[in-house]
């Protein structure tokens, strides 16, 4: 049985329990970060990798916004701190030890 399938018939087995599960996918690393900060470790499961694989996020700003003539000075910064490894240093922050 593929990975999903195998969580989503878990999901399914602890419905029919009437216990409360949820799915949902986010940052591994920033996830895991929040939920040991917080204190929910014990009441929080990770679900293994379930094939989702990359995905990218985009900042999106609608062409009325007032600040679209940021952009060409967000995407100049963004591209320095990956040049001077700031992004990396960010990412490592949330990284289990």
């Amino acid at each position: 049985m593929q990975t999903l399938a195998r969580c989503l018939w878990h999901f399914h087995r602890l419905a029919c329990l009437r216990w409360r599960g949820d799915l949902f996918p986010q940052v591994v690393d920033v996830t895991r970060h929040y939920i040991s900060e917080l204190g929910y470790g014990d009441r929080i499961v990770e679900v293994p990798d379930v094939g989702l694989g990359y995905i990218e996020f985009r900042l999106m700003i609608s062409k009325k916004s007032e600040f679209t003539d940021l952009l060409p000075r967000i995407d100049e910064t963004l591209r320095e701190m990956w040049d001077d490894g700031t992004i990396d240093r960010m990412e490592a922050r949330y990284r289990p030890d």
